[in-house]
């Protein structure tokens, strides 16, 4: 079963379109990132741009692969490295979600199913954006001593979608020696609430020191 999908993708990597259409069901239905596809011919014509696309240098490559057998049926999903060398240091952590329902006919297994995607990440900049304008109004409330623009972000913890941040915080307090510095680390969780970011878990800190059983406030990252 993993040698099948195993030289399935290694087909798709070096464009050879007889080794991708092998083992693969008359009545194959693909969900593919762009459409559906249904039957070996429509499934053989979807595949030429794709490989013409990929022999400008994409690559296409298995990273986790797992499978289960139970008699004639069997799945298996799996991540891929797929994309341009451009498109992989822009995005290193990108994979193509793969799965695949194969089905054992006369003694051997063709796919029959198969569903391609990638995640949907085209609200991840806007949230990052959001999270950190608030961190940064949160900062101005504590440099300008507003308890109640320090108390805006937070909220009880009821529903909406969540984020986390984590960090160093970097305190400078004058003195009439001079300006004392501090940093701590701090970790922070947000649940947007009516189309709002709201703080609803903050956890800070100092490093602690086992010697001397006192937290480091004298650290510098």
């Amino acid at each position: 079963m993993r040698r099948l999908i195993e030289d399935w993708a290694a087909a798709v990597h070096r464009g050879d379109l007889a080794g991708v259409l092998a083992d693969h069901a008359d009545d194959i239905l693909m969900f593919d990132v762009p459409a559906d596809v249904r039957g070996l011919d429509v499934y053989r014509d979807s595949w030429p741009p794709f490989l013409r696309w990929q022999a400008r240098g994409a690559r296409f490559e298995i990273t986790e692969l797992a499978a289960t057998v139970g008699g004639s049926v069997a799945f298996a999903h799996a991540l891929l490295r797929c994309g341009t060398p451009a498109d992989l240091a822009r995005d290193p952590e990108q994979r193509l979600r793969l799965t695949l329902g194969l089905r054992k006919e006369e003694g051997r297994w063709l796919v029959s199913h198969e569903h391609h995607s990638f995640a949907d990440t085209s609200g991840v900049a806007d949230a990052e954006r959001e999270v950190r304008d608030l961190h940064r109004r949160w900062y101005d409330a504590t440099a300008a001593g507003d308890l109640a623009g320090l108390m805006a972000p937070i909220t009880v913890l009821t529903a909406g979608d969540l984020a986390v941040a984590w960090g160093l915080n970097r305190v400078l307090v004058g003195e009439p020696g001079g300006p004392a510095e501090h940093w701590s680390r701090g970790t922070r969780v947000f649940r947007r609430v009516d189309g709002d970011w709201r703080m609803v878990h903050q956890h800070v800190s100092y490093p602690f020191d086992p010697e001397t059983g006192r937290a480091t406030t004298d650290l510098r990252p």
